[in-house]
């Protein structure tokens, strides 16, 4: 589901899914550092990769060492653990889009509880094959340094 979401949030912009897009590490971030390493490999003019998990994140080295050998590659993460936050903070990471864990329990509960109002009510549950959208956080790395300011008050 995380992929689709991708897809559907970049449907009207010029992005394009690469050949061999996406790769599954089975939760493994060796695996996932490799993986992203093969598609910059196989796609020399890639501009951005989405990683729609943490894995790649989760090996600290081989994380900094990817990003290091490809400046040139715009990083977008799924999840916002601490730890990613901190690469981010580094440098290592151009933006992050994780959930609210919190808010998505009390939704989980809440939901659990209609069902259980309803039943015992003797009505039919109050919902069926419904997906229900809960928020996310995004994380954005905006520059510690930003170049001087140019100010021309020579309108023309």
């Amino acid at each position: 589901q995380r992929y689709q979401g991708v897809r559907d949030a970049l449907i009207n912009s010029k992005w394009v899914e690469v050949a061999d897009s996406p790769k599954d590490c089975g939760g493994n971030s060796s695996l996932a550092a490799q993986q992203m390493s093969e598609l910059v490999d196989a796609n020399p003019d890639l501009g951005a990769i989405i990683p729609v998990g943490a894995w790649p994140m989760n090996d600290d080295v081989t994380w900094q060492d990817f990003v290091d050998e490809n400046r040139n590659v715009i990083t977008v993460v799924g999840d916002s653990l601490q730890g990613q936050i901190d690469l981010m903070n580094m440098g290592y990471a151009d933006a992050l889009v994780g959930q609210l864990p919190f808010e998505m329990g009390k939704f989980a509960i809440d939901r659990l509880l209609e069902v259980r109002k309803s039943q015992d009510a003797g009505l039919a549950l109050p919902f069926e094959n419904q997906i229900f959208p809960t928020s996310f956080l995004d994380v954005v790395n905006i520059p510690q340094d930003l170049p001087p300011m140019v100010i021309d008050m020579n309108y023309k």
